[in-house]
């Protein structure tokens, strides 16, 4: 029996991301829990086990309570259809409806659920590779942390979309991936009950950080286009090597002038993610100039904690770097 941790990796092919159906929230974790005790070794399911104690826990649910909402959940991941469509590279259109458990065993006093996943899923949760079967990697706790059925839906397909940096979706295409086609007619009670809440759980509690915005043809909201960006509060380190692979990521150190300086990656990108903040607010301010004149300057004080002593300096420009700036494109305007 694999253990159950919240740092467990999920690894889903793409297309099951994108299968059409409504799982309820406790079916999501339920679900989520079970395909992180598959490893990378398995060739083909096997009986995969979860200790419901372990699992009230991380879901913050009762585990006097959890056995009846246990073994409905299980019955409706047996029941429930999916629907995964695909298109082939010839044109060929293919569609497999499916359920997602064949089986679920509970006895008295164990204190685990014994679960068989349908054989339709082995293609997408099986010997997953990225060249012929493109997946999203994530670690359980993203969404054991949710409280919304929709923040964990809209997480998973955002974080699909994290090298892209958005994702956009017609109105009536969300609905269907969300399960609401016929909920939430009004969009002032579809951004208040789904949009806004998934906004705020997903940044709160996950790897990522998303925004949205609402596109309009005429006066109908037609699109939403979301911008996702890796999480520097308590990001993977897979995410930041998304965000920056080795070669742009000493690239991105050298043009800080940070070289020499033993800092690790979350700390390089929160002190370039401050600049850039600064940076951003005035003109003619280039960022890796604003950067050096506050490290040349915390270079003559040699600090003992450096890191704290540089993001400080870049929150308050302590090296004065927006008024050298400014003097300096002063007088390159003169000399024109």
């Amino acid at each position: 029996m694999v253990e159950l941790h919240q740092d467990n990796q999920i690894v889903k092919a793409n297309k099951l991301i994108e299968a059409k159906g409504r799982l309820g929230l406790l079916e999501q974790k339920l679900f989520a829990s079970l395909v992180s005790e598959i490893t990378p070794e398995d060739k083909d399911f096997k009986t995969y086990y979860l200790e419901i104690k372990e699992f009230a826990e991380f879901t913050g649910t009762n585990s006097d309570d959890i056995y009846p909402d246990l073994k409905q959940a299980s019955r409706n991941l047996r029941k429930k259809e999916i629907l995964i469509e695909q298109v082939d590279d010839d044109g060929t259109k293919s569609f497999l409806v499916t359920g997602l458990f064949s089986s679920a065993k509970h006895e008295d006093g164990s204190g685990v659920l014994e679960i068989q996943f349908d054989p339709n899923l082995k293609p997408y949760l099986l010997a997953i590779n990225g060249e012929d079967t493109p997946f999203t990697k994530y670690m359980l706790k993203n969404v054991l942390r949710l409280s919304s059925s929709y923040s964990i839906r809209i997480y998973e397909l955002l974080k699909q979309y994290l090298k892209a940096r958005s994702r956009k979706f017609e109105m009536d295409e969300l609905r269907v991936f969300l399960g609401i086609e016929e909920k939430y007619n009004r969009f002032y009670d579809l951004e208040k009950c789904v949009l806004k809440v998934a906004k705020k759980e997903i940044n709160k509690h996950t790897d990522i950080d998303i925004d949205y915005k609402k596109i309009k043809r005429g006066c109908r909201i037609t699109h939403i286009e979301f911008s996702i960006r890796p999480s520097l509060r308590d990001t993977e380190a897979e995410a930041l090597e998304i965000l920056y692979p080795k070669e742009d990521y000493q690239k991105l150190v050298k043009n800080m002038n940070l070289t020499e300086k033993k800092l690790n990656k979350k700390q390089v990108l929160k002190l370039y993610e401050i600049a850039c903040s600064k940076a951003n607010h005035l003109k003619n301010v280039d960022v890796y100039d604003y950067i050096k004149i506050n490290v040349d300057y915390v270079n003559e004080k040699a600090p003992d904690n450096y890191f704290a002593y540089l993001k400080k300096a870049l929150e308050n420009d302590f090296g004065r770097a927006i008024s050298i700036l400014k003097l300096l494109g002063r007088k390159e305007k003169e000399n024109d």
